[in-house]
């Protein structure tokens, strides 16, 4: 599942191209002319926000980080985590708009685990 992001990708706007590898189960970025690449760790990230909510409680960033935590577990294959995030995630916007793009694309991904 994870051989999907690995490849050499740039951008239009900037003259760089990085590489993304595959060791195991772990994505790696390699930036141009580093010997070895630096583990990408989208779960521990998105953890640091949920945890660490600060002074914004009202912001987005903490459900959408919820998403991205049960996305990152996804790719992993730990679905009880990724289960249980989207259960988090879709609870902290049962409000939401239901046509919101973003909630409509995570309601149907967290469908896949029930």
């Amino acid at each position: 599942m994870l051989d999907k992001y690995v490849g050499v990708y740039s951008s239009p706007e900037t003259p760089i191209k990085w590489t993304i590898a595959r060791d195991g189960e772990t994505l790696f970025f390699q930036p141009p002319g580093a010997q070895s690449g630096v583990p990408l760790e989208a779960a521990a990230e998105f953890r640091k926000i949920t945890e660490h909510r600060g002074y914004e409680i009202l912001s987005p960033l903490s459900p959408l980080a919820h998403l991205g935590i049960a996305r990152a577990m996804a790719l992993t294959g730990n679905t009880d985590a990724s289960k249980k995030a989207y259960e988090a995630f879709l609870t902290l916007w049962q409000e939401a708009d239901a046509n919101l793009p973003i909630f409509k694309e995570a309601r149907r991904e967290a469908a896949q685990f029930q």
